[in-house]
């Protein structure tokens, strides 16, 4: 749920006034092809859109477009995986790594380790978060210090500390996502930074000052969804949401939904005062298939660790007749935002799906949209694949080989979509 945004933005899917509905076909040509994109947009009350996919991609596509198969990065036997991560605007690639972060160029070969353990400068007690504010720049997230560092990843470069206020209603963040905005930074609260007492999943956007590190103010609070108890460990009281999803772009676009409807809140720049566009897709929820079924007999499952506490947890969780339409919103470097949709391939409930490979489908499904609110195409990646970062002409991930074994890897966006605008 929604607390509160700046400015004033409605959570995509509650409530809306329609002041006019107009129907138009994107006019942008791929190959020599018309785009067969047809869409609609409606005034929101208050300020901002809602634009919706009627039918159809700007790019023209008529079957989803394919990514390769994932490339292991050299040289990451000894990082702990899965950590965060940023790429920087020429490939190269920093992964967080406890209280140091390592650094890959943009073949995936090793460069340097950056940090060390400790309380002092350039060293951290534990990195949750990081992001290139430039080639060589660094922003790095300590959350238990709750300590921004500024570095450079070359040798040599002495770096500079700066300390974070959070609002006293949160306890011990654990940063998720941070991006540097001009004068500025951007952080995603989330993890342990909860209302106390709350759900998990609460969320805090705020945006900090780099020359004032006192000033903060808020961009939105979402809150978590109602949780239970399933024996001795807490989970989602409802199978297929509503959850607390959310991206931060490189370029300031924050994206966020609960993934029921197919509906999600883009705002383009939250340093200024830009209405929100609530992006939409007329979607048919797929059914809940095998959900729900006695994992009794289920073999698979049976081998897994806390499997008695799992099948109590499917069982006691409440479902609607359909599941939800989304899992997962990312942003890319050239600002546009992924989404990957919940289909009829989704057989099994997805903590299943999650933890037994041999459950998933081949491929999960991503929807592609512009900052205007348009499909521009669907792109199918290896389930096997999480991606982690989007930057402007790679994917980078997780891969989960046949052992259970986690290896960082990369992979290229399909060349259609390099052509967008």
């Amino acid at each position: 749920m929604l607390r509160h945004f700046f400015p004033g933005a409605l959570l995509a899917g509650f409530l809306y006034w329609e002041t006019g509905d107009k129907a138009y076909r994107a006019h942008q040509t791929v190959a020599q092809s018309p785009s067969s994109w047809i869409g609609t947009e409606t005034a929101i009350s208050g300020g901002g859109k809602t634009v919706t996919t009627v039918r159809g991609t700007v790019l023209g596509t008529k079957q989803p477009l394919q990514v390769g198969a994932p490339k292991g990065f050299a040289d990451t036997d000894s990082v702990t995986l899965p950590g965060a991560l940023s790429i920087s605007p020429t490939g190269e690639l920093a992964v967080a790594d406890g209280e140091s972060l390592v650094i890959f160029d943009a073949q995936g070969q090793f460069i340097r380790r950056v940090g060390r353990k400790g309380r002092g400068p350039g060293e951290f007690v534990r990195i949750h978060g990081l992001w290139f504010a430039n080639r060589d720049s660094l922003l790095i997230w300590d959350g238990v210090q709750r300590r921004l560092t500024w570095m450079s990843s070359a040798p040599g470069h002495l770096p500079r500390a700066i300390p974070m206020r959070t609002s006293a209603a949160f306890g011990t963040p654990e940063q998720i996502q941070l991006v540097p905005l001009l004068d500025s930074v951007a952080l995603a609260w989330a993890g342990s930074l909860v209302r106390p007492g709350g759900p998990p999943d609460s969320v805090l956007l705020s945006l900090h000052s780099l020359s004032e590190p006192t000033g903060s103010r808020s961009l939105a609070s979402l809150e978590g969804t109602s949780w239970k108890r399933y024996g001795p460990v807490p989970g989602p009281r409802y199978a297929f949401g509503p959850k607390t999803l959310f991206a931060v772009g490189r370029q300031g676009s924050v994206a966020f939904g609960d993934g029921v409807e197919y509906c999600f809140t883009l705002l383009a720049t939250p340093q200024t005062a830009n209405d929100p566009v609530s992006i939409c897709r007329r979607w048919a929820r797929a059914r809940l298939g095998r959900a729900k079924d006695d994992l009794a007999e289920n073999q698979l499952v049976n081998k897994l660790p806390m499997a008695s506490v799992l099948r109590q947890l499917v069982r006691e969780q409440e479902y609607s007749r359909t599941r939800n339409s989304y899992d997962e919103l990312l942003i890319d470097d050239r600002n546009q935002t992924w989404v990957r949709v919940v289909d009829s391939e989704h057989v099994f409930h997805p903590l299943l799906m999650r933890q037994v490979p041999e459950l998933r489908p081949q491929a999960y499904s991503w929807d592609v949209f512009d900052v205007r609110g348009r499909l521009l195409a669907t792109v199918l990646m290896p389930a096997r694949f999480r991606p982690r970062a989007i930057g402007t002409t790679s994917i980078v991930g997780v891969f989960e080989e046949d052992d259970g074994r986690l290896t960082l890897s990369v992979t290229s966006i399909p060349a259609p979509l390099l052509t967008t605008r």
